[in-house]
Protein backbone atom coordinates (compact mmCIF):
# COMPACT_ATOMS: atom_id res chain seq x y z
CA UNK A 1 0.00 0.00 0.00
CA UNK A 2 0.82 3.03 -1.29
CA UNK A 3 0.26 6.50 0.69
CA UNK A 4 0.60 10.14 0.04
CA UNK A 5 0.18 11.43 3.07
CA UNK A 6 3.79 12.60 5.56
CA UNK A 7 3.99 10.02 8.14
CA UNK A 8 6.96 11.85 9.55
CA UNK A 9 4.22 13.90 11.44
CA UNK A 10 3.15 12.98 15.04
CA UNK A 11 0.37 15.52 16.34
CA UNK A 12 -0.23 13.61 19.35
CA UNK A 13 2.87 12.88 20.66
CA UNK A 14 4.18 16.57 20.05
CA UNK A 15 1.55 18.05 21.79
CA UNK A 16 1.95 15.85 24.77
CA UNK A 17 5.66 16.34 24.61
CA UNK A 18 5.26 20.33 24.82
CA UNK A 19 2.89 20.69 27.02
CA UNK A 20 4.13 18.09 29.51
CA UNK A 21 8.04 20.08 29.51
CA UNK A 22 6.36 23.62 29.12
CA UNK A 23 6.60 25.01 32.77
CA UNK A 24 3.67 26.12 34.21
CA UNK A 25 1.36 25.42 37.53
CA UNK A 26 -0.25 22.49 37.58
CA UNK A 27 -3.64 22.83 39.30
CA UNK A 28 -5.04 19.94 37.68
CA UNK A 29 -5.09 16.49 38.07
CA UNK A 30 -3.14 13.96 38.23
CA UNK A 31 -2.04 14.50 42.16
CA UNK A 32 1.39 13.58 41.32
CA UNK A 33 1.71 17.10 39.72
CA UNK A 34 4.03 16.25 37.34
CA UNK A 35 5.64 13.82 39.73
CA UNK A 36 6.44 16.35 42.22
CA UNK A 37 4.01 14.39 44.29
CA UNK A 38 5.15 10.82 43.06
CA UNK A 39 6.67 7.96 45.60
CA UNK A 40 10.34 8.24 44.99
CA UNK A 41 10.87 4.59 44.96
CA UNK A 42 8.44 4.94 41.94
CA UNK A 43 10.19 7.87 40.33
CA UNK A 44 13.49 5.84 40.90
CA UNK A 45 12.49 3.05 39.15
CA UNK A 46 10.40 4.70 36.39
CA UNK A 47 11.82 8.15 36.27
CA UNK A 48 10.93 11.86 36.05
CA UNK A 49 9.93 12.62 32.24
CA UNK A 50 7.10 9.84 32.32
CA UNK A 51 5.18 11.47 35.14
CA UNK A 52 5.52 14.96 33.86
CA UNK A 53 3.86 13.57 30.27
CA UNK A 54 1.36 11.94 32.16
CA UNK A 55 -0.96 14.55 31.45
CA UNK A 56 -5.37 14.87 31.41
CA UNK A 57 -7.82 16.09 28.78
CA UNK A 58 -6.08 19.85 28.25
CA UNK A 59 -7.49 21.90 25.89
CA UNK A 60 -4.87 22.03 23.47
CA UNK A 61 -4.75 18.26 23.97
CA UNK A 62 -8.04 17.35 22.69
CA UNK A 63 -11.06 14.89 23.87
CA UNK A 64 -10.42 10.99 23.08
CA UNK A 65 -14.30 10.72 23.22
CA UNK A 66 -14.83 14.36 20.42
CA UNK A 67 -11.81 14.80 19.35
CA UNK A 68 -11.39 17.75 17.01
CA UNK A 69 -7.47 18.38 17.05
CA UNK A 70 -4.33 16.74 17.69
CA UNK A 71 -6.12 12.94 18.91
CA UNK A 72 -8.74 13.38 15.68
CA UNK A 73 -5.30 14.18 13.16
CA UNK A 74 -3.61 10.94 14.90
CA UNK A 75 -6.17 9.05 14.22
CA UNK A 76 -6.85 9.91 10.70
CA UNK A 77 -2.93 9.08 9.88
CA UNK A 78 -3.55 6.09 11.76
CA UNK A 79 -6.15 5.09 9.44
CA UNK A 80 -4.22 6.29 6.50
CA UNK A 81 -1.67 3.88 7.64
CA UNK A 82 -4.09 0.64 8.08
CA UNK A 83 -6.17 1.13 5.23
CA UNK A 84 -9.22 2.09 6.93
CA UNK A 85 -11.81 4.48 6.24
CA UNK A 86 -11.80 5.36 10.32
CA UNK A 87 -9.65 4.61 13.38
CA UNK A 88 -10.48 4.87 17.02
CA UNK A 89 -7.04 5.06 19.37
CA UNK A 90 -8.05 2.60 22.74
CA UNK A 91 -6.31 2.76 26.12
CA UNK A 92 -8.66 -0.18 27.25
CA UNK A 93 -6.53 -2.56 24.98
CA UNK A 94 -8.33 -4.39 22.39
CA UNK A 95 -11.07 -6.28 24.74
CA UNK A 96 -12.80 -2.99 24.79
CA UNK A 97 -13.18 -2.48 21.19
CA UNK A 98 -14.00 -5.87 20.85
CA UNK A 99 -17.23 -5.38 23.09
CA UNK A 100 -17.94 -1.69 21.85
CA UNK A 101 -18.21 -3.63 18.05
CA UNK A 102 -20.63 -6.39 19.78
CA UNK A 103 -22.77 -3.78 21.22
CA UNK A 104 -22.89 -1.52 18.18
CA UNK A 105 -24.74 -4.51 15.87
CA UNK A 106 -26.32 -6.80 19.02
CA UNK A 107 -29.55 -5.97 20.97
CA UNK A 108 -30.64 -7.90 23.26
CA UNK A 109 -31.21 -12.50 22.35
CA UNK A 110 -29.89 -10.50 18.53
CA UNK A 111 -27.62 -13.69 17.46
CA UNK A 112 -24.14 -13.58 16.19
CA UNK A 113 -21.91 -15.92 15.04
CA UNK A 114 -18.78 -16.77 17.62
CA UNK A 115 -16.01 -18.83 17.18
CA UNK A 116 -14.91 -21.40 20.49
CA UNK A 117 -11.96 -20.05 20.42
CA UNK A 118 -12.26 -16.44 20.46
CA UNK A 119 -10.73 -14.50 23.96
CA UNK A 120 -13.09 -13.83 27.05
CA UNK A 121 -13.49 -10.20 25.96
CA UNK A 122 -16.16 -11.12 23.43
CA UNK A 123 -18.06 -13.06 25.92
CA UNK A 124 -17.94 -9.76 28.12
CA UNK A 125 -19.10 -8.19 24.84
CA UNK A 126 -21.60 -10.59 24.99
CA UNK A 127 -23.08 -10.47 28.47
CA UNK A 128 -22.92 -6.04 27.55
CA UNK A 129 -25.06 -6.24 24.73
CA UNK A 130 -27.29 -9.08 25.55
CA UNK A 131 -26.94 -10.93 22.11
CA UNK A 132 -27.45 -14.47 22.11
CA UNK A 133 -24.47 -16.56 20.24
CA UNK A 134 -24.20 -18.90 17.82
CA UNK A 135 -20.84 -20.96 18.94
CA UNK A 136 -18.83 -22.94 15.71
CA UNK A 137 -15.64 -24.87 16.78
CA UNK A 138 -12.80 -24.03 14.20
CA UNK A 139 -11.39 -27.15 12.92
CA UNK A 140 -8.46 -28.64 14.61
CA UNK A 141 -5.35 -28.78 12.75
CA UNK A 142 -4.68 -32.46 13.16
CA UNK A 143 -0.87 -32.08 12.87
CA UNK A 144 -0.33 -29.58 16.31
CA UNK A 145 -3.73 -29.81 17.79
CA UNK A 146 -4.05 -26.31 18.03
CA UNK A 147 -7.66 -24.69 16.78
CA UNK A 148 -7.66 -22.66 13.77
CA UNK A 149 -10.05 -20.01 12.31
CA UNK A 150 -13.88 -20.95 11.23
CA UNK A 151 -13.85 -21.92 7.51
CA UNK A 152 -16.12 -20.35 4.68
CA UNK A 153 -17.66 -23.86 4.89
CA UNK A 154 -18.74 -23.67 8.11
CA UNK A 155 -19.76 -19.88 8.02
CA UNK A 156 -22.19 -20.49 5.25
CA UNK A 157 -23.99 -23.25 7.02
CA UNK A 158 -24.53 -21.41 9.93
CA UNK A 159 -25.93 -18.35 8.09
CA UNK A 160 -28.41 -21.31 6.90
CA UNK A 161 -29.07 -22.90 9.69
CA UNK A 162 -29.69 -19.08 11.54
CA UNK A 163 -30.55 -16.62 8.65
CA UNK A 164 -31.72 -13.88 11.14
CA UNK A 165 -27.61 -13.21 12.78
CA UNK A 166 -26.76 -9.76 13.30
CA UNK A 167 -22.96 -10.34 12.84
CA UNK A 168 -20.08 -12.59 12.53
CA UNK A 169 -17.06 -12.55 14.59
CA UNK A 170 -14.11 -13.78 13.43
CA UNK A 171 -10.54 -14.49 14.76
CA UNK A 172 -7.44 -13.78 12.95
CA UNK A 173 -4.60 -14.24 13.40
CA UNK A 174 -4.99 -17.20 15.84
CA UNK A 175 -2.82 -16.88 19.31
CA UNK A 176 -0.35 -19.16 17.28
CA UNK A 177 -0.25 -17.22 14.25
CA UNK A 178 -3.15 -18.94 12.00
CA UNK A 179 -4.54 -17.36 9.72
CA UNK A 180 -7.93 -17.31 8.11
CA UNK A 181 -9.83 -17.35 4.95
CA UNK A 182 -11.48 -13.64 6.38
CA UNK A 183 -11.76 -12.26 2.00
CA UNK A 184 -14.31 -15.51 2.09
CA UNK A 185 -15.54 -15.21 5.19
CA UNK A 186 -16.38 -11.05 4.68
CA UNK A 187 -17.76 -11.97 1.59
CA UNK A 188 -20.27 -14.77 2.59
CA UNK A 189 -21.43 -12.43 5.39
CA UNK A 190 -21.70 -9.44 3.25
CA UNK A 191 -24.13 -11.77 0.82
CA UNK A 192 -25.99 -12.19 3.82
CA UNK A 193 -26.09 -7.61 4.49
CA UNK A 194 -24.47 -8.62 7.94
CA UNK A 195 -20.43 -6.91 9.10
CA UNK A 196 -17.57 -9.33 9.85
CA UNK A 197 -15.87 -8.23 12.68
CA UNK A 198 -12.21 -9.60 13.29
CA UNK A 199 -10.38 -9.57 15.90
CA UNK A 200 -6.70 -8.85 14.57
CA UNK A 201 -5.27 -8.51 18.25
CA UNK A 202 -1.82 -10.27 16.71
CA UNK A 203 -1.89 -8.79 13.49
CA UNK A 204 -1.15 -5.37 13.78
CA UNK A 205 2.08 -5.88 12.01
CA UNK A 206 0.63 -7.38 8.61
CA UNK A 207 -0.09 -3.72 6.86
CA UNK A 208 3.65 -2.82 6.76
CA UNK A 209 5.22 -5.83 4.84
CA UNK A 210 3.80 -7.65 1.60
CA UNK A 211 5.53 -11.09 2.62
CA UNK A 212 3.20 -11.15 5.32
CA UNK A 213 -0.02 -12.36 5.35
CA UNK A 214 -2.85 -9.50 4.23
CA UNK A 215 -4.77 -7.95 6.68
CA UNK A 216 -8.62 -7.83 7.49
CA UNK A 217 -9.47 -4.63 6.09
CA UNK A 218 -7.77 -5.14 3.01
CA UNK A 219 -10.04 -8.33 2.48
CA UNK A 220 -13.10 -6.26 2.95
CA UNK A 221 -13.84 -7.53 7.06
CA UNK A 222 -16.09 -4.28 8.47
CA UNK A 223 -14.31 -3.68 11.93
CA UNK A 224 -10.55 -4.94 12.94
CA UNK A 225 -9.52 -4.57 16.11
CA UNK A 226 -5.82 -4.80 16.43
CA UNK A 227 -3.35 -4.90 19.56
CA UNK A 228 -0.36 -2.31 19.03
CA UNK A 229 1.18 -2.95 22.08
CA UNK A 230 1.33 -7.00 21.04
CA UNK A 231 3.47 -7.00 18.11
CA UNK A 232 4.33 -3.64 17.25
CA UNK A 233 5.91 -0.63 19.20
CA UNK A 234 3.03 0.89 21.46
CA UNK A 235 2.80 0.46 25.53
CA UNK A 236 0.82 -2.17 27.05
CA UNK A 237 -3.28 -1.60 26.14
CA UNK A 238 -2.52 0.26 23.84
CA UNK A 239 -4.99 -0.76 20.63
CA UNK A 240 -6.98 0.72 17.48
CA UNK A 241 -10.06 -0.41 16.28
CA UNK A 242 -10.26 0.20 12.95
CA UNK A 243 -13.43 0.49 10.58
CA UNK A 244 -14.69 0.72 6.84
CA UNK A 245 -18.34 0.59 4.74
CA UNK A 246 -21.82 1.45 5.92
CA UNK A 247 -22.49 -2.14 7.74
CA UNK A 248 -21.80 -0.76 11.55
CA UNK A 249 -23.36 3.02 12.31
CA UNK A 250 -19.12 4.69 13.70
CA UNK A 251 -21.71 6.66 16.21
CA UNK A 252 -22.79 3.42 17.69
CA UNK A 253 -18.80 2.47 18.18
CA UNK A 254 -17.94 6.00 19.81
CA UNK A 255 -21.24 5.69 21.67
CA UNK A 256 -19.83 2.09 23.35
CA UNK A 257 -16.36 3.26 23.69
CA UNK A 258 -17.48 6.21 25.52
CA UNK A 259 -18.97 3.37 27.87
CA UNK A 260 -16.35 1.47 27.96
CA UNK A 261 -13.24 3.27 27.66
CA UNK A 262 -11.87 5.13 30.96
CA UNK A 263 -13.12 8.91 31.33
CA UNK A 264 -9.71 9.79 32.16
CA UNK A 265 -7.23 8.02 28.93
CA UNK A 266 -3.74 7.95 29.50
CA UNK A 267 -2.02 10.10 27.23
CA UNK A 268 1.42 8.10 27.01
CA UNK A 269 -0.73 5.01 25.81
CA UNK A 270 -2.38 7.44 23.16
CA UNK A 271 1.37 9.37 22.16
CA UNK A 272 2.71 5.74 21.37
CA UNK A 273 0.57 4.55 18.97
CA UNK A 274 1.13 8.13 17.17
CA UNK A 275 4.82 7.22 17.54
CA UNK A 276 3.85 3.77 16.45
CA UNK A 277 2.27 4.46 13.52
CA UNK A 278 5.40 6.96 11.76
CA UNK A 279 7.88 4.46 13.23
CA UNK A 280 6.13 1.61 11.18
CA UNK A 281 5.40 3.67 8.12
CA UNK A 282 8.71 4.76 8.28
CA UNK A 283 10.79 2.33 8.83
CA UNK A 284 8.75 -1.00 9.26
CA UNK A 285 9.78 -2.79 5.88
CA UNK A 286 13.17 -2.34 7.01
CA UNK A 287 12.53 -3.46 10.76
CA UNK A 288 10.56 -6.59 9.65
CA UNK A 289 12.88 -7.34 6.80
CA UNK A 290 15.56 -7.86 9.83
CA UNK A 291 13.21 -9.49 12.08
CA UNK A 292 11.75 -11.99 8.88
CA UNK A 293 15.68 -13.07 8.10
CA UNK A 294 16.22 -14.19 12.01
CA UNK A 295 13.32 -15.98 12.21
CA UNK A 296 13.62 -18.08 8.99
CA UNK A 297 17.43 -18.98 10.07
CA UNK A 298 16.01 -19.84 13.43
CA UNK A 299 13.08 -22.28 11.74
CA UNK A 300 15.99 -23.80 10.19
CA UNK A 301 18.11 -24.25 12.65
CA UNK A 302 15.18 -25.57 15.08
CA UNK A 303 14.13 -27.95 12.14
CA UNK A 304 17.58 -29.87 13.21
CA UNK A 305 16.57 -30.89 16.42
CA UNK A 306 14.97 -34.33 17.00
CA UNK A 307 12.19 -34.21 19.00
CA UNK A 308 11.16 -30.36 18.79
CA UNK A 309 9.64 -29.41 15.63
CA UNK A 310 7.84 -25.86 14.26
CA UNK A 311 4.32 -25.31 13.36
CA UNK A 312 4.48 -24.61 9.69
CA UNK A 313 1.64 -23.91 7.23
CA UNK A 314 -0.47 -26.59 5.34
CA UNK A 315 -2.39 -26.36 2.60
CA UNK A 316 -4.85 -23.34 1.92
CA UNK A 317 -3.00 -22.22 5.74
CA UNK A 318 -1.21 -18.81 6.52
CA UNK A 319 0.78 -18.66 9.36
CA UNK A 320 2.22 -15.56 10.90
CA UNK A 321 6.23 -15.97 10.19
CA UNK A 322 6.55 -13.28 13.09
CA UNK A 323 5.03 -15.82 15.47
CA UNK A 324 7.13 -19.22 16.43
CA UNK A 325 5.44 -22.43 17.69
CA UNK A 326 7.16 -24.90 18.97
CA UNK A 327 5.27 -28.79 19.12
CA UNK A 328 6.01 -31.19 21.35
CA UNK A 329 4.36 -34.06 20.44
CA UNK A 330 7.94 -36.07 19.88
CA UNK A 331 9.39 -34.40 23.21
CA UNK A 332 8.78 -36.30 26.59
CA UNK A 333 8.42 -32.45 27.45
CA UNK A 334 5.35 -30.73 27.81
CA UNK A 335 4.92 -27.31 26.66
CA UNK A 336 4.71 -26.22 30.58
CA UNK A 337 7.60 -27.97 31.50
CA UNK A 338 10.04 -26.52 28.38
CA UNK A 339 9.17 -22.94 29.39
CA UNK A 340 9.83 -23.89 32.50
CA UNK A 341 13.53 -25.08 32.16
CA UNK A 342 13.99 -22.13 29.24
CA UNK A 343 13.34 -19.24 32.00
CA UNK A 344 15.04 -20.81 35.06
CA UNK A 345 18.20 -22.15 33.23
CA UNK A 346 18.53 -19.74 30.33
CA UNK A 347 16.25 -16.72 31.45
CA UNK A 348 14.58 -17.24 27.76
CA UNK A 349 10.36 -16.33 28.64
CA UNK A 350 8.59 -17.49 26.14
CA UNK A 351 4.70 -15.91 25.35
CA UNK A 352 2.46 -19.04 25.34
CA UNK A 353 2.74 -22.58 27.15
CA UNK A 354 0.65 -25.20 26.26
CA UNK A 355 0.37 -29.10 26.61
CA UNK A 356 2.07 -30.37 23.48
CA UNK A 357 3.33 -26.90 22.37
CA UNK A 358 5.51 -23.58 23.10
CA UNK A 359 4.69 -19.80 21.33
CA UNK A 360 7.59 -17.22 21.10
CA UNK A 361 6.47 -13.83 19.08
CA UNK A 362 9.44 -12.61 17.43
CA UNK A 363 9.40 -9.00 16.52
CA UNK A 364 11.60 -5.82 15.77
CA UNK A 365 13.14 -6.32 19.25
CA UNK A 366 14.59 -9.40 19.07
CA UNK A 367 18.31 -9.64 17.80
CA UNK A 368 19.87 -12.56 16.24
CA UNK A 369 21.96 -13.15 19.00
CA UNK A 370 18.72 -13.67 21.35
CA UNK A 371 17.46 -15.85 18.88
CA UNK A 372 21.08 -17.76 18.48
CA UNK A 373 20.72 -17.91 22.64
CA UNK A 374 17.36 -19.40 22.07
CA UNK A 375 18.40 -22.69 19.09
CA UNK A 376 21.32 -22.75 21.72
CA UNK A 377 18.68 -23.33 24.49
CA UNK A 378 16.76 -25.75 22.63
CA UNK A 379 19.53 -27.78 21.24
CA UNK A 380 20.79 -28.52 24.34
CA UNK A 381 17.65 -29.76 25.67
CA UNK A 382 17.05 -31.50 23.28
CA UNK A 383 20.04 -33.50 23.15
CA UNK A 384 18.85 -34.55 26.69
CA UNK A 385 16.22 -36.36 25.62
CA UNK A 386 15.81 -39.17 22.92
CA UNK A 387 12.93 -38.56 20.30
CA UNK A 388 10.00 -40.65 20.93
CA UNK A 389 9.05 -43.45 18.16
CA UNK A 390 5.84 -42.36 16.85
CA UNK A 391 3.84 -38.96 17.49
CA UNK A 392 1.63 -38.56 20.36
CA UNK A 393 -2.35 -39.05 19.30
CA UNK A 394 -3.96 -35.59 18.81
CA UNK A 395 -7.41 -35.99 19.96
CA UNK A 396 -9.89 -35.20 17.10
CA UNK A 397 -11.46 -32.42 18.88
CA UNK A 398 -14.14 -31.54 16.03
CA UNK A 399 -14.99 -31.62 12.11
CA UNK A 400 -14.70 -29.03 9.72
CA UNK A 401 -18.18 -28.97 8.91
CA UNK A 402 -19.45 -29.57 12.90
CA UNK A 403 -22.75 -27.71 13.36
CA UNK A 404 -23.31 -24.28 14.74
CA UNK A 405 -25.01 -24.57 18.21
CA UNK A 406 -27.26 -21.50 20.05
CA UNK A 407 -26.55 -20.96 23.20
CA UNK A 408 -28.88 -22.35 25.37
CA UNK A 409 -29.43 -18.89 27.06
CA UNK A 410 -27.89 -15.58 26.45
CA UNK A 411 -25.00 -14.64 28.26
CA UNK A 412 -26.48 -12.13 29.67
CA UNK A 413 -29.64 -13.73 30.97
CA UNK A 414 -27.03 -15.97 32.79
CA UNK A 415 -25.10 -13.44 34.07
CA UNK A 416 -27.94 -11.82 35.92
CA UNK A 417 -29.84 -15.20 37.10
CA UNK A 418 -29.63 -16.46 40.40
CA UNK A 419 -27.21 -19.45 40.57
CA UNK A 420 -25.71 -21.83 43.16
CA UNK A 421 -22.20 -23.42 43.54
CA UNK A 422 -21.67 -27.20 42.12
CA UNK A 423 -19.81 -30.00 42.39
CA UNK A 424 -17.98 -30.43 39.16
CA UNK A 425 -19.15 -33.93 38.65
CA UNK A 426 -22.56 -33.02 39.27
CA UNK A 427 -22.40 -29.39 37.39
CA UNK A 428 -22.93 -31.78 34.15
CA UNK A 429 -26.12 -31.07 32.14
CA UNK A 430 -26.35 -28.11 33.98
CA UNK A 431 -25.77 -24.28 32.38
CA UNK A 432 -23.04 -22.55 33.22
CA UNK A 433 -22.94 -19.12 35.21
CA UNK A 434 -19.72 -17.90 34.12
CA UNK A 435 -16.77 -17.61 31.57
CA UNK A 436 -14.71 -20.76 32.98
CA UNK A 437 -10.92 -19.43 31.39
CA UNK A 438 -7.91 -21.12 31.57
CA UNK A 439 -4.68 -19.10 31.45
CA UNK A 440 -2.61 -19.01 29.29
CA UNK A 441 -4.04 -18.57 27.20
CA UNK A 442 -7.05 -16.59 28.19
CA UNK A 443 -9.39 -18.49 25.91
CA UNK A 444 -12.81 -20.09 27.43
CA UNK A 445 -13.50 -23.31 28.14
CA UNK A 446 -16.85 -23.28 29.35
CA UNK A 447 -19.07 -19.80 28.08
CA UNK A 448 -22.15 -18.88 30.40
CA UNK A 449 -25.12 -19.75 29.14
CA UNK A 450 -24.08 -23.11 27.89
CA UNK A 451 -25.17 -26.87 28.80
CA UNK A 452 -21.57 -27.95 30.86
CA UNK A 453 -20.73 -31.31 29.05
CA UNK A 454 -18.59 -33.91 30.52
CA UNK A 455 -16.34 -33.61 27.84
CA UNK A 456 -16.13 -29.85 29.06
CA UNK A 457 -15.52 -30.64 32.79
CA UNK A 458 -12.29 -33.52 32.16
CA UNK A 459 -10.71 -30.65 29.38
CA UNK A 460 -11.26 -28.66 32.66
CA UNK A 461 -9.10 -31.03 34.73
CA UNK A 462 -6.58 -31.68 32.39
CA UNK A 463 -5.67 -28.44 31.70
CA UNK A 464 -5.34 -27.91 35.79
CA UNK A 465 -3.41 -30.68 36.52
CA UNK A 466 -0.92 -29.58 33.70
CA UNK A 467 -0.49 -25.86 35.73
CA UNK A 468 -3.35 -24.20 33.74
CA UNK A 469 -4.75 -21.52 36.28
CA UNK A 470 -8.77 -21.40 35.98
CA UNK A 471 -10.29 -18.62 36.12
CA UNK A 472 -14.26 -18.95 37.15
CA UNK A 473 -13.94 -22.10 38.91
CA UNK A 474 -13.55 -21.93 42.92
CA UNK A 475 -11.70 -24.95 43.33
CA UNK A 476 -13.93 -28.34 42.58
CA UNK A 477 -17.18 -26.09 42.69
CA UNK A 478 -18.66 -23.94 39.75
CA UNK A 479 -21.83 -21.66 38.98
CA UNK A 480 -24.64 -23.17 37.74
CA UNK A 481 -28.25 -22.72 37.22
CA UNK A 482 -30.62 -25.23 36.69
CA UNK A 483 -31.74 -26.05 32.74
CA UNK A 484 -34.64 -24.15 31.88
CA UNK A 485 -37.80 -26.35 31.09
Amino acid sequence: MISTVDHSRTPLLDAVYQQGLAKHHRYYMPGHKGGKASPGNFLQAMGHQATRLDLPELPNLDQLFAPEGVIQEAQNLAADAMGAEQSFFLVNGSSCGLMAALMSVCATNEMVIVPRNCHQSIVHGLILSGARPIWIQPPIDHNSGLATCITPEQLQQALIQYPETKAVIAVSPTYEGICGEVGKLAAIAHQHDIPLIVDEAHGAHFTFHNHLPQTAIEQGADVVVQSWHKVLGAMSQASVLNMQGDRINPRKIKQALTILQSSSPNYLLLASLDATRSQMMNQGKEMIDHSLAIAAQLRENISTLSSIKVLNPRLNQEIDPLRLTLLLHQSPLSGYELDERLSEEFGIIAELPKNQSLTFVLGQGNSKNETDTLFAALKTIDQQYPKLKSMSKIEELSQTHAAAILSRISPREAFYSDSKQTLRDSAIGHISKNVVCPYPPGIPLLFPGEVITEKAIKELEKLEKQGCQIIGSEGNLLETLALPR
